[in-house]
């Protein structure tokens, strides 16, 4: 039996498409949200229908901030709107789609943690007397929460109605609160944050945490000068990404040492406060920078290979105050991204979501049969609740495509029959499973070929 790898072959064998996703992407549309007053959002997902959940504070005539809410269909037009006014300083750092298709909401002020049906009607809310940055879907049907107790770093673990099962706080003499918390493939905890540094002010941190909130492991990463880390993620190899002031990113491996970092933007202004891996193995950061001899701020985003190498970068603003926040790649590989502006909008500050994309006028012309048979990624990759398995064959042949889970146990057979030479697409629904990395195997005659996902809810 023979492990075919075989990625740059296939895009030479197949003709159909001569897109190339190196390239920058085009804008395809904008949309404002917001009223006469201040609105930021703080967060920025893809939900399962195709739309958007954003996610940050708004002040429609209460005075102060409050918990704002807008959920977009796929595209940009506004399905509903939420605001959540518990003490006018109050507004929502996080948010993630749950199973039931509603939403888990993580935010600063009087409320900790809201859960929302489908229609961001509120169905519990819980104030654990903490700043709740970051919120993450849980295994076992519950979340695990990240932040800050005045400046201490704080994670919380609750049951599915947001009932506390334990909560620690950790040493405050180095860390700061966290920013960013996320289950990891072994069903243990990464938190990331700001540690203090009197060597280099500040630098950013990773910890490593057991099922019961025990510390594993921790790391830190500096250079000279200050270093705040806002955002990360565990990539598929199960190292982690780390980005944050001034885009110096920072890639390790499973350990937490470091396997590479670069900055990114315009050298010493801005920062980061999104990143995801790609679908190809690369890495997506949002956020904002300066403009050279101004003081005026931008959209920015960058686009890297694996190795931490510029793809492509993108700016967008006028001629004021354009502050990015989030992105997040969306399922037909363009990318969305967030934040708000006083270049549009009604009044004062005014969320901004921005669409881009690739040309969707992609001849197909004559494809020869493929010389081999082969699986490529399943795309998108990383993904929520599904995704797209394609192969190609050289011939007619019987094939079965397996889904398994990381300790071997097979998930679901997708496919099991005769298929025509050429190239096949196979959908994957992964909403009834929980996050981590799953692999799918192609057999076709005596070709075996497995290939790694990751599911992230």
């Amino acid at each position: 039996m023979k492990i075919i790898i075989l990625f740059c072959t296939l895009f030479m064998l197949i003709g159909a498409y001569s897109l190339s996703f190196a390239q920058t992407p085009d804008t395809l549309w904008t949309r404002t949200f917001g009223g006469p007053g201040n609105d930021y959002v703080y967060d920025l997902k893809q939900t399962s229908d195709g739309g958007y959940i954003l996610a940050g504070s708004g002040t429609f005539g209460t005075g102060g901030w409050n918990i704002y809410l807008v959920k977009t269909d796929a595209g940009g037009d506004t399905i509903w709107t939420r605001f959540f006014d518990a003490d006018d300083s109050d507004w929502a750092s996080s948010v993630r789609q749950t199973d039931d298709d509603g939403y888990i909401v993580a935010c600063h002020g009087f409320t900790n943690l809201i859960k929302l049906n489908e229609y961001g009607d509120s169905l519990w809310s819980h104030d654990y007397g903490i700043v709740a940055n970051s919120v993450w879907l849980t295994d076992d049907g519950g979340y695990i929460i990240g932040g800050g107790v005045i400046q201490d770093p704080c994670i919380i673990k609750t049951d599915s109605l947001g009932n506390v099962i334990w909560n620690h706080v950790y040493n405050s003499d180095y860390f700061g609160r966290i920013n960013y918390i996320q289950q990891t493939f072994d069903g243990e905890y990464m938190a990331v944050g700001t540690a203090n540094s009197v060597q280099n002010w500040s630098d950013y941190y990773i910890m490593k945490i057991d099922d019961s909130g025990d510390t594993l492991w921790t790391r830190s990463y500096g250079s000279t000068g200050p270093e705040e880390a806002y955002c990360a993620q565990q990539t598929s190899d199960g190292g982690y990404i780390l980005s944050g002031l001034f885009f110096w990113t920072v890639k390790t491996d499973a350990r937490g040492d470091t396997v590479w970092s670069r900055y990114y933007g315009y050298g010493g202004t801005g920062c980061a406060f999104s990143i995801q891996e790609t679908r190809d193995g690369g890495y997506i950061i949002g956020g904002r920078v300066n403009r050279p001899f101004t003081e005026d701020a931008q959209f920015y985003l960058v686009k890297t290979d694996p190795d931490g190498n510029v793809d492509w970068d993108f700016e967008y603003g006028g001629t004021g105050w354009d502050l990015g926040h989030n992105v997040c790649q969306t399922d037909d590989g363009g990318y969305a991204i967030a934040g708000w502006s006083d270049s549009c909008g009604i009044g004062g500050m005014d969320i901004l979501l921005i669409r881009l994309g690739y040309p969707t006028e992609v001849k197909e012309t004559f494809a020869p049969v493929p010389e081999y048979t082969s699986l490529s990624g399943n795309y998108p990759n990383p993904f929520n609740s599904s995704t797209t398995i394609e192969f190609t064959l050289d011939r007619p042949q019987i094939v079965a495509l397996t889904v398994y889970d990381l300790l071997g146990r097979e998930i679901r057979t997708l496919l099991n029959e005769k298929k025509s030479a050429g190239k096949h697409r196979i959908p994957f629904d992964a909403s009834p499973l929980s996050s981590g990395v799953y692999f799918y195997m192609l057999q076709a005659g005596d070709k075996i070929e497995t290939k790694r996902m990751l599911l992230l809810r």
